[in-house]
């Protein structure tokens, strides 16, 4: 889980006057009366394991910070605008380091409509699957590691505002179902596996 302060700068009204006269007060009123709405946001469950073919998804939360805003008009609702979900492969071993984008991916389907109290002001967003990819390792002096990316942008008062956040995910092999039932899954190999090398 991690969290972030969004600060939305809204349009103030703008003065009719035509002329010099008016072009200037449009300045002055434009530096100094445009509303300013603040809200914190959260985002939660997201995964820190993730198995290839795995659906990803977190939780999008947003609460306004009446203490911080400068003005007392009337909340503005905040939209989900764009969500991009970004996996980075970083190889590292005998040569320099290795960092290449492995996966990204661009939610097209994400909420739509604004945060509303029905819904606690949260959304669910369904970030799809990354398949086809090699898991994390470490084998002698080479190492494979993951970082998951997630770049948000939000709407609301006539301004965008992004949010970006880079964490560290494992990635496991396929959690393929068994056909077989005489045959042990990945997780009782690898866990008798750790009981063996335990006992030894």
């Amino acid at each position: 889980m991690f969290q972030q302060q969004l600060v939305f700068q809204g349009a103030a009204p703008q003065p009719d006057s035509p002329g010099l006269k008016g072009r200037i007060a449009k300045i002055t009123t434009k530096a100094a009366e445009q509303p300013k709405h603040v809200f914190n946001t959260i985002v939660s469950a997201l995964p820190q394991e993730l198995y290839i073919g795995q659906r990803l998804e977190f939780e999008v939360a947003i609460n306004p910070d009446i203490i911080n805003a400068s003005s007392t008009e009337e909340l503005p609702e905040v939209s989900l605008d764009a969500c991009t979900i970004t996996l980075f492969c970083q190889t590292n071993g005998p040569h320099p380091e290795h960092i290449e984008v492995l996966r990204q991916k661009v939610n097209k389907q994400r909420p739509s409509g604004p945060f509303s109290a029905d819904t606690g002001f949260r959304k669910t967003v369904d970030g799809g699957t990354f398949g086809h990819m090699p898991s994390t390792f470490n084998f002698r002096n080479v190492s494979q590691s993951y970082k998951l990316r997630l770049d948000l942008q939000f709407y609301a008062a006539g301004s965008t505002v992004a949010m970006k956040k880079e964490l560290p995910v494992i990635v496991y092999p396929y959690r393929a179902p068994r056909e077989d039932d005489s045959l042990p899954s990945y997780e009782e190999v690898m866990g008798g596996h750790s009981r063996s090398a335990s006992v030894v």
